[in-house]
């Protein structure tokens, strides 16, 4: 599987756009998986501007899911208050990692105050499920497994060129707050 990263940012619209709903699916194959992922990022990237949500995943609602995993394409419903967006953001870095052909993390810092926040956050809910949801799509949804602070993945394992792409998008929607 690929390796979740800390939190997940989530980028949504206000009212994120729904997905059809998705019936039970048997668990992809890694190379299945890296595919779904990287058409998430791909139909989140072909959206205009950028609109950055975390919103935890409601299992108790999956019958009424609107959105899917980015890798398994199980059903995601999310809650609707948003945990973090990009006001809680202040500033965002590419993380290279090695491989062939090798790929990238994007990263978010988050404002101190937004920090505090996640953290506690991230405490109470240890075992749930974040989605980071970018333009309406989820492009990650780990399991916490524990607290996160400041530093906060939007996408991992992102070509150089996705990555440089999410990279500019934030930090553009950022100098424009």
């Amino acid at each position: 599987m690929r390796p979740a990263i800390g939190a997940v940012l989530l980028i949504a619209g206000a009212c994120a756009r729904e997905q059809e709903p998705v019936a039970d699916v048997a668990p992809p194959s890694l190379a299945a998986y890296e595919d779904a992922h990287m058409a998430a990022v791909d139909s989140a990237l072909a959206r205009s501007g950028l609109v950055l949500e975390y919103r935890w995943v409601d299992t108790a609602a999956a019958t009424t899911a609107t959105h899917r995993h980015p890798g398994t394409g199980e059903p995601l419903a999310l809650e609707p208050t948003p945990v973090l967006g990009l006001a809680d953001v202040d500033s965002v870095r590419i993380i290279p990692m090695s491989g062939v052909p090798p790929t990238a993390v994007v990263s978010v810092q988050l404002t101190f105050a937004a920090a505090q926040r996640f953290l506690s956050a991230t405490s109470a809910r240890r075992g749930q499920t974040l989605a980071v949801v970018v333009n309406g799509v989820v492009v990650q949804a780990p399991r916490i497994e524990s607290p996160w602070g400041g530093g906060v993945p939007v996408a991992v394992d992102l070509p150089d060129a996705h990555a440089k792409d999410l990279h500019g998008r934030i930090a553009a929607a950022i100098a424009g707050r």
